[in-house]
């Protein structure tokens, strides 16, 4: 209802070193208000190869174009550099969903989010695509329209009808 009703779409780009989408891509397809499309990677080879593989439209070298191209960022790329990456599109007011861990220490972690509320967007920890699509949505939604306040902890638990097998290969099952 209040989801379909606000008409913006959120252009989402995905920061990547590799050609695994870590479900992302396809997953982002059954939220409604949100677009993947585009890819940052630095070899030029791998994001053209990663638009290719997930029909994306197009595939940037250059962070800072492909920054001014997004509203949302998912970083999913080496430890070493996701806090940079992270850090720069917060500096250019984007929201993120990051890969863990976000920052190799408190110091850096608390920096993240101290920026994040600076500029007044999301960031967040990417958790496991089986909450992602509706959760995802309903989040930036309810703080984007000032319904909920500011968000300090989420807390969610999982129902499936996934089988065992599966749960286990995504790490939700012991």
């Amino acid at each position: 209802t209040m989801i379909r009703e606000h008409s913006d779409v959120m252009n989402v780009g995905i920061v990547t070193d590799d050609l695994d989408d870590n479900f992302m891509v396809n997953e982002i397809k059954y939220v409604s208000g949100f677009h993947m499309q585009n890819v940052f990677a630095k070899d030029a080879r791998t994001g053209k190869a990663f638009c290719e593989n997930f029909d994306l439209d197009t595939s940037f070298v250059d962070y800072e174009k492909f920054l001014k191209t997004n509203d949302l960022i998912y970083v999913k790329t080496n430890e070493k550099e996701r806090f940079q990456y992270i850090k720069q599109a917060l500096e250019h007011k984007k929201h993120v969903i990051s890969e863990v861990p976000m920052a190799s220490n408190e110091k850096n972690l608390k920096e993240l989010f101290q920026l994040a509320e600076k500029n007044g967007v999301l960031l967040m920890e990417n958790i496991c695509t089986a909450y992602l699509r509706g959760f995802t949505q309903l989040i930036w939604m309810l703080q984007s329209s000032g319904i909920l306040g500011k968000v300090y902890n989420v807390k969610a638990h999982i129902s499936s009808d996934m089988p065992e097998r599966q749960m286990k290969l995504y790490g939700l099952y012991t």
